[in-house]
């Protein structure tokens, strides 16, 4: 699970259509318990600008 994932979960949640160009995935199903998480790493970073 990864915070891109919060976005089309309450999508979902509200009975809309998740688009097809948002990021993430729906959690719903995990949520209730229906599916096995699926993706077993998350890969992030950050980059940083030096203050000038």
């Amino acid at each position: 699970m990864s915070s891109v994932d919060v976005a089309p979960t309450i999508v979902s949640y509200a009975g809309l259509k998740i688009p097809d160009n948002m990021q993430g995935r729906d959690l719903t199903p995990v949520i209730q318990q229906t599916q096995d998480r699926e993706r077993h790493a998350v890969i992030s970073s950050q980059e940083g600008h030096p203050q000038q």
